[in-house]
């Protein structure tokens, strides 16, 4: 899967925004919720020694979905941002996970980590700026902000040998069966795709 399949996919299941305002919100604090329970489990990892790749996996495509919101209320095509080969690379560097599996980690992932955590917080910031003070948001920072965090994730997954592609696919697979049509309230209340694997 490559990031123009992605972000079509992803927006298919997205609540429709009331405005652009919103619109920005919405992704910004999803990337933060979502970063923050990543480093929840890096946090966990340190004391263990090893680290859960599927919950990882899961995180990072939680993400990317967030990342691909983002843009998309931005106007921004995830594929301009970073090229397809490099897509590809990451994709090959690991085979999905199918089972639950741990991983004697790197401590490097740990300053990619912290990396995204850094251009989320830019996001977040600049989100602020417009919400707040009634800024025009900066377009050039938002660009910079997804990039660097989608490159992040990339260096997490080839540290953590985990298929940048294949979280895309396990994440878009999860959100067609919470949304087989399209998104709804009831539906992301529900999370069919939860009682689908338990």
């Amino acid at each position: 899967m490559n990031l123009i399949q992605y972000q079509a996919l992803a927006i298919r299941t997205a609540k429709p925004a009331e405005n652009k305002t919103f619109g920005y919100i919405h992704g910004a604090l999803g990337v933060g919720s979502e970063v923050g329970e990543l480093c929840e489990e890096f946090i966990r990892a340190m004391g263990a020694e090893h680290i859960d790749l599927l919950y990882v996996a899961k995180e990072l495509g939680d993400h990317m979905w967030y990342l691909a919101y983002e843009a998309h209320e931005n106007d921004i095509q995830l594929w301009s941002l970073v090229s397809d080969d490099a897509v590809q690379e990451a994709g090959a560097s690991a085979p999905v996970f199918q089972d639950k599996e741990t991983y004697g980690w790197d401590p490097k992932s740990v300053v990619y980590v912290l990396g995204l955590v850094a251009a989320q917080g830019e996001m977040l910031t600049q989100v602020k700026k417009h919400y707040i003070y009634g800024k025009p948001l900066d377009q050039l920072a938002m660009i910079s902000s997804i990039t660097m965090q989608i490159n992040c994730i990339m260096k997490i997954c080839n540290s953590l040998h985990i298929s940048f592609t294949g979280l895309l696919q396990t994440n878009i697979d999860k959100l067609r069966l919470r949304f087989p049509d399209a998104y709804s309230d009831a539906a992301a209340l529900a999370r069919a795709d939860e009682s689908a694997t338990a």
